[in-house]
Order: structure tokens, then sequence, then C-alpha cells
């Protein structure tokens, strides 16, 4: 039997997350946008500390969009979990009931996400807590839309993308 000697292309900002790949789910190591899949343009944010709940928006250069994911040392194989942090701030997505939330680093499980892929292109993000999943409110793409934790059979609005731009131009 001859192994493959073809190896994989890096990944580029638009395509984090390699097609057909099995195994591990890794996660870039650079800040990033999380896009729903809805419309692929809408991605996650938060207006401040004092107005953290997790929202989608289409407008640039806002300080609360980008997102690092710090890995736990025990994420099972074929999905990711650990943290998703607001770049560069400590806060941290946190499932609050069917809340989400960007708050500063607790320490509890309400803040581990577990990441799976959904399809080839996106992604689910799994409250480690409920077992719920990240949904956009109403499937509205709408800028300012709540990002709530929804449990019940599979929609769109659970999908997402992870990278700088979804969509070009």
């Amino acid at each position: 039997m001859k192994k493959s000697t073809n190896t994989p292309e890096p990944a580029t900002p638009d395509q984090v997350l390699e097609d057909g790949s099995v195994g591990a789910l890794s996660l870039p190591a650079e800040p990033r946008k999380i896009f729903t899949a809805l419309n692929e343009r809408s991605f996650l944010f938060h207006h401040s500390a004092s107005n953290p709940d997790l929202r989608i928006t289409t407008r640039d250069n806002l300080l609360f969009a980008l997102w690092t994911f710090n890995t736990t040392e025990s994420s099972p194989v074929g999905v990711w979990e650990g943290e998703i942090q607001c770049f560069p701030f400590n806060a941290y997505m946190t499932a609050k009931g069917t809340d989400v939330v960007v708050v500063e680093k607790n320490g509890e499980n309400n803040q581990i996400w577990i990441i799976r892929r959904s399809g080839s292109r996106f992604v689910t993000i799994e409250s480690s807590v409920s077992r719920f999943l990240l949904a956009v409110d109403d499937s509205s793409t709408t800028d300012d839309t709540l990002v709530i934790l929804r449990g019940g059979p599979h929609i769109p609005a659970e999908d997402f993308m992870i990278g700088i731009n979804a969509v070009q131009p």
C-alpha cells in the first residue's frame, strides 16, 4: 500500500476549516471574526461590558468583533473544546441560561464551548453546560440581532463560519 505524500494547503483567512478533513478540528491561533451562515456577512460582536449580550452585525471597525480560541487540554477527537475570547480583552463568550453574554473570565464551565463541523464549510458552537447550540435569534440577519442558545432540531441559524472575511465583495 502506497502512502500519500500530499500535504494539505495552509488555511487561508477565508478557509479556516479544511474541507473534508477528519480527526481533530483545529482552529486558527490568530483572532478571527465568526460569521453566521445565514448570509455569510453578519458576524458576532458585543457592544461593551455594560451591554454584554452577544449579537450580529455587518458594521466594520468594531472593537469587540474578533475572537480567539483557547483549547482545553481534554478536547475530544473530531471536535474543538475550549474558551472563546473576545480579542484582546479579558472577556469570554458565556452561557447564561439561553442567553449568551461576553464577560470577564470566571473559570466556570459556562465559558467552555464545543465546536463541531456542520457540513464542509460551517461549524456549530455548543454550550458545554446546556448542550444547546448558538443560534441567531429568529434567523434574522438584521444588525444587532441577539445570538442565543437554542435546543431542538438543527436549523441554518445555528451554523457559523470562522474566518476574516467569509464572502469577498
